[in-house]
């Protein structure tokens, strides 16, 4: 009888199960490796060939790090609002850098809360700079620091009040203290459909306020 050949390779499925290399969350593309990792191996004859170890030793090396105290830049993707995106194991959708960093330094982000920055700078990831609060505390402290119209110094006083959204957009009903109150009152619980009637709105605008696609400057 002949002797059956056993695989070198375990057998999975193309496109459907992810990478087999740890960490990966990619799908699948040949050899239970997903593209990257397939290309590597058959160049070089690693999966992981030409790259740091871990994720810790490639995420520092996109990072342009000074002083403890200085803002640490990312130096890789960004998105339009400058904040920088990284792939972290075990999320299937790019996450922030300064967030990444976060967990790296300390732990996973609670339930509730977000990472938020110390020095108001979008692709800083020094753990310095970084902390967790609710959304609510993020846009008291941007009111606080000048980051919304309320502030003296914000960008919108000092040009002439043009903007990509807000109050300035011609035939909306809401101000940026409506804004702000609607997702503090939001971030304590409260449904949007009882919120809304008393601002003359309808539910899908918090909804989208929340989402960062209107009022951009107090959604982040």
């Amino acid at each position: 009888m002949k002797e059956q050949r056993t695989q070198k390779y375990p057998r999975r499925s193309i496109g459907v199960d992810p990478c087999i290399v740890e960490g990966c969350v990619r799908k699948n593309f040949g050899l239970g490796y997903c593209s990257a990792h397939y290309q590597r191996f058959r160049r070089w004859g690693d999966p992981q060939a030409g790259r740091a170890e871990t994720f810790e030793e490639r995420f520092w090396q996109k990072v342009e790090r000074r002083g403890s105290d200085d803002c640490w830049l990312w130096q890789a993707a960004k998105n339009q609002d400058g904040y920088g995106l990284v792939r972290y194991p075990g999320f299937v959708h790019m996450v922030g850098a300064h967030r990444a960093s976060w967990m790296l330094h300390n732990r996973d982000v609670p339930n509730g809360l977000e990472v938020l920055h110390r020095c108001d700078n979008p692709p800083c990831v020094n753990p310095a700079h970084l902390w967790l609060g609710t959304q609510a505390e993020n846009n008291r402290d941007a009111a606080q620091k000048g980051r919304t119209s309320q502030g003296e110094n914000h960008w919108m006083r000092n040009h002439g009040g043009r903007a990509f959204g807000g109050k300035h957009r011609g035939r909306t009903k809401l101000t940026v203290e409506n804004v702000a109150e609607i997702l503090e009152r939001r971030a304590c619980g409260e449904f949007a459909t009882d919120i809304a009637p008393k601002y003359g709105i309808t539910p899908s605008t918090i909804y989208a306020i929340e989402k960062g696609k209107t009022w951009r400057h107090l959604s982040i």
